[in-house]
């Protein structure tokens, strides 16, 4: 597909994504081997019609905004890789693309979204602080109707209790015959 994608200014990734939209001749052998196209039905949800909004996106024909709807909806799994006889390398098209889009001014997450994650990196690995968080979340569910819709799905999947906590031994022996040494 001829393109017009300004490898210059898109930094190291740039002659990667150049180079695969390049590839692509829009045969459509992807279509069935992606699992969104297959479930969705919708042509921009496919591989080809990807690489078709990552192109336009590139180039400055279409807002990032269009496109990431259709993106965001890919599972990453490259089943249309091997499908592909052109061999686009999709894969690492659509990393590109998307370590693109989260280094790109034109998209930066909402503030609240950017709270939630960090709020969530922060809280689930560590057992006391995810605890205090499941309590002052359950004492949040009265206020549940006055809450984003994001925030009250989430509360809905909180346990009435929590087991209470047990505290890890320090060492536990290895039991069985020793093997290796780690």
């Amino acid at each position: 597909m001829q393109h017009a994608i300004p490898v210059e200014t898109l930094g190291p990734q740039g002659q990667v994504m150049a180079d695969a939209v390049q590839a692509c001749v829009h045969c459509g052998f992807c279509l069935p081997a992606c699992p969104t196209y297959r479930l969705l039905g919708e042509e921009m949800d496919s591989p080809r019609g990807r690489i078709y909004l990552m192109k336009e996106t590139l180039e400055g024909n279409l807002p990032l905004a269009d496109a990431l709807p259709y993106i965001d909806r890919c599972l990453g799994c490259v089943g249309c890789v091997p499908a592909c006889p052109s061999g686009v390398p999709y894969g690492d098209l659509i990393t590109s693309f998307r370590a693109h889009v989260v280094n790109s001014d034109d998209h930066k997450p909402p503030a609240g979204s950017r709270i939630q994650r960090i709020l969530l990196k922060e809280t689930l690995p560590y057992p006391d602080r995810f605890r205090a968080a499941a309590t002052a979340g359950r004492l949040g569910q009265a206020m549940a109707g006055i809450l984003p819709q994001s925030m009250t799905s989430m509360l809905t999947l909180l346990p009435d209790s929590l087991p209470a906590a047990v505290p890890l031994p320090p060492v536990v022996p290895a039991s069985g015959p020793r093997r290796a040494r780690v």
